[in-house]
């Protein structure tokens, strides 16, 4: 055989090898390449809008589909535990490549029939339509969970929190004042540090980044209570002998939260204006003479907060945000409160 002979061979065989590779003829098995279009996709367990949500995936992921039952795809995701099989809904993703499907042979034309008469729907074909109808309407709720970016919703947070004052003011601070001598008059002094209050977090679609939230936080607190109690007997120079205060703070804060894309954890920073009401009752008994006043007021001081904590989600629409969070205002030089912060966002 001459090698001309062999080179026209060989070139056949390539030629054959080539046109099996596109016509399909060697199984090279092609997935469909989906990408997210909504700002946070959720991945079920099933195809059901009801079924447990086992990942999410953020905006512009590219996911590999195995299959579609129904209008939902199936596909496999990286997770903690290892990679994980789960269904997402074709209204969140846009087909980026698929796989070619093989031509359906075309019918034998069949022979003309007579017009039929148009029948009425029988009631298989009724009860596919309700069903569909049914599924339709979670799927509109899901929609609107999952927007695109540019398009968050408005987030309402209300909260209450408990803690305690690690700076309280002393005995100087409140304006006890001795008369020709030196007392240390802080061991009369005993303040109840222990706070609580409550308030609200609204967070405004202010932001194209689907991961920073801008809103005011609105609240109140109990700062502290304290109670000043002396023998003027004993300490003749001590002006007051009984004297009880209290300072209630409401505030208004701007406020932002960071909260990374598919994670549940938060960081939040605010700045703001704090509304100080305080109020006292003065007692004083002694063999000359009593007295007894009250008297308030109300001032305005600076402050910042900062804040760090996880959400819970309890459905699409319900999630339960608890954090750390510590607010510190000028007040007496610096009153600090830590406390915990339980809420319900929606």
């Amino acid at each position: 055989m001459s090698g001309r002979s062999l080179f026209k061979i060989l070139a056949s065989l390539a030629v054959l090898v080539i046109f099996l590779c596109l016509s399909g003829g060697i199984g090279f098995a092609e997935e469909t390449i989906l990408k997210v279009t909504a700002t946070t996709a959720r991945i079920r367990e099933k195809p059901d809008i009801g079924s447990p949500v086992i990942a999410t995936s953020p905006q512009s992921t590219l996911l590999a589909a195995q299959g579609k039952e129904g209008r939902w795809y199936k596909v496999e995701v990286l997770a903690k535990g290892g990679v994980l099989s789960g269904y997402i809904h074709e209204s969140v993703v846009s087909v980026v490549m698929s796989k070619e499907e093989p031509p359906a042979e075309a019918p034998a034309p069949a022979p003309p029939k007579k017009a039929a008469v148009k029948q009425p729907p029988v009631k298989a074909e009724v009860k596919a339509k309700e069903k569909e109808a049914k599924e339709e309407a979670p799927l509109a709720s899901e929609m609107a969970t999952e927007r695109p970016a540019g398009q968050n919703a408005v987030v309402i947070r209300p909260y209450l929190r408990v803690g305690f004052l690690l700076t309280p003011p002393s005995a100087d601070d409140l304006g006890y004042e001795i008369v020709d001598d030196v007392v240390d008059l802080d061991q009369f002094l005993d303040v109840n540090k222990g706070n609580f209050g409550a308030g609200v977090q609204i967070f405004l679609p202010l932001s194209k980044n689907p991961s920073l939230k801008w809103g005011l936080d609105i609240g109140a607190q109990k700062l502290f209570s304290s109670r000043f109690e002396t023998d003027a007997s004993d300490l003749p120079y001590v002006d007051e002998d009984y004297h009880l205060d209290s300072e209630f703070d409401i505030y208004l804060l701007a406020i932002a939260e960071l909260t990374p894309a598919g994670s549940p954890f938060f960081v939040q920073g605010g700045a703001g204006g704090h509304f100080v009401k305080w109020s006292y009752e003065y007692n004083y008994e002694s063999d000359y003479q009593s007295k007894h006043e009250t008297g308030g007021g109300m001032e305005f001081c600076f402050g910042l907060m900062g804040a760090a904590g996880t959400s819970l989600r309890i459905n699409d629409r319900i999630s339960l945000p608890i954090s750390l969070r510590l607010d510190g205002l000028l007040r007496y030089g610096l009153l600090v409160s830590a406390g915990l912060v339980v809420g319900f966002s929606f």
